[in-house]
C-alpha cells in the first residue's frame, strides 16, 4: 500500500498501489475501504488531501437528509485543502505541488468531490490556490468564507448607506445574523468588515457563542431563549426592521424568523441547507407586502475569493478561533459521531489526513 504520500508536486506516485478512503455507506453509517490508486485522465489532476473541513452539509449528507443531491454510498468531505501530486497530459505542470481549493461544481446532477481519501481525482476548474502562507487548517474555511461574501455582496445594492449623524441605537443600516453556528459567526465577521459603521445583531441560543460573536464584531446580541428577537430589532429599528438578515442554520423556524425581521424592501440572504423535505411556514403576502429581496446563496466566484482573501491577509478574520476539534484520519468514526451527536459542543471540526 502507498502510505507515504509525497504530494508536493512530486510524481513518485504508487501508479499500481491502492489507497484508503473513508466511505458513507447508509445512514450514520460510516467505514474505511482500500481503493486502487486512482489515476488522473489527460484533463484532470490527481489531489492528496491534507485538511478536511465537516460542516452542516457533511451533517446533512452523513444523516441521509439529502439523498436525493447525495446518495449512498459516496466519498464525504466537502470542503477540503490539499496538494496537486500529478496533472494529466493536458493539464499544465505548472499546478503540480499547488496547494490547493477544491470548490465543488455547482447544481445539475454533480456528485460530491469528497475529500477523505488518500488520493483524489479533480478537474482543474475545481480548484482554487491557496496562499503559499495560509495554514492548511485555516485555508480549508476560505471556501464558507467566500460563499458568505459573495451572500453580502449581491445585497450590496439594496441596503441603505449608515447615517453616521445617527446614534448607534438607530442607526439606520442594520443587520441581523440568525443563527449562532460557525455560518453564523463567519457570517458576524464578514458584515463587520464590509459594514463597519452599521449595528451589527446575532441571534442565537447558547450564551457562549453569542458572546464569542460579540468579540467578533456583534454590536448586539440576543438570547432567543429569554428574550424577544422580533421586538428587540424593531426596537433598534424604529419600527422599521433590518436592512439585512442572513439565515446560515438551515433550520426551518430560523428561515421564517429571517424573513419577519427584514424590513420593508429588506433583503433576506439564506444561505442554510435544511436538507431533504424540510417545509416552513409564512404568510404567502409578506413578499409582496414587504416588497422583500430573498436570495438563496450558494456557490462562489472570483470576486468573492478575492475578498475573502483580503479579509484574511488583512487579520479581520479569526479562523482559529471557529476550530473546535482536530481529528486524523483513522479517527474518522470520532469525527462523524461529534459532528452529528456533540450537543452543540463543536464549531468546525477538522480531520487531518
Amino acid at each position: 500500500l502507498c502510505r507515504i504520500r509525497p504530494c508536493a508536486g512530486s510524481l513518485d506516485v504508487c501508479t499500481m498501489a491502492r489507497m484508503k478512503v473513508i466511505q458513507v455507506t447508509g445512514p450514520k453509517q460510516v467505514e474505511m475501504v482500500e481503493w486502487d490508486m486512482p489515476v488522473p485522465r489527460n484533463d484532470e489532476v490527481l489531489v492528496c488531501p491534507r485538511v478536511v473541513n465537516l460542516g452542516p452539509q457533511d451533517a446533512n449528507y452523513y444523516k441521509g437528509n439529502m439523498q436525493t443531491e447525495q446518495p449512498f454510498p459516496f466519498v464525504p468531505g466537502s470542503i477540503w485543502v490539499g496538494e496537486v501530486a500529478k496533472v494529466g497530459q493536458n493539464v499544465s505542470a505548472s499546478l503540480a505541488g499547488k496547494r490547493v481549493i477544491v470548490e465543488q461544481p455547482d447544481g445539475g446532477n454533480n456528485q460530491l468531490i469528497g475529500g477523505l481519501a488518500e488520493y483524489v481525482t479533480v478537474a482543474p476548474t475545481c480548484l482554487r490556490e491557496i496562499p503559499v502562507r495560509m495554514p492548511f487548517e485555516e485555508a480549508v474555511m476560505l471556501s464558507p468564507i467566500a460563499e458568505i461574501v459573495r451572500a453580502f455582496q449581491r445585497s450590496a445594492t439594496h441596503v441603505l448607506p449608515y447615517n453616521a449623524a445617527s446614534s448607534i441605537e438607530h442607526a439606520s443600516h442594520i443587520i441581523v445574523i440568525v443563527g449562532d453556528d460557525v455560518t453564523g459567526l463567519l457570517a458576524v465577521q464578514v458584515a463587520h468588515a464590509l459594514y463597519p459603521a452599521s449595528l451589527l445583531v446575532m441571534i442565537g441560543f447558547r450564551e457562549q457563542r453569542l458572546q464569542l460573536g460579540k468579540s467578533m464584531g456583534a454590536t448586539h446580541t440576543i438570547n432567543i431563549g429569554r428574550e424577544d428577537a422580533l421586538g428587540l430589532v424593531h426596537a433598534l429599528s424604529r419600527g422599521k426592521g433590518a436592512n439585512i438578515t442572513f439565515e446560515g442554520t438551515g433550520d426551518t423556524q430560523a428561515t421564517v424568523e429571517a424573513m419577519l425581521l427584514a424590513r420593508r424592501s429588506g433583503t433576506v440572504l439564506l444561505m442554510g441547507n435544511a436538507g431533504a423535505n424540510a417545509l416552513f411556514s409564512v404568510e404567502g403576502d409578506i413578499f409582496v407586502r414587504n416588497n422583500l429581496i430573498v436570495y438563496g446563496c450558494s456557490g462562489t466566484d472570483d470576486n468573492a475569493w478575492v475578498m475573502a482573501e483580503q479579509l484574511y491577509t488583512t487579520k479581520q478574520l479569526n479562523i482559529a478561533a471557529l476550530i473546535s476539534h482536530h481529528f486524523t484520519f483513522d479517527e474518522y468514526q470520532d469525527a462523524f459521531d461529534e459532528l452529528v451527536g456533540g450537543q452543540g459542543r463543536a464549531l468546525r471540526i477538522l480531520v487531518i489526513l
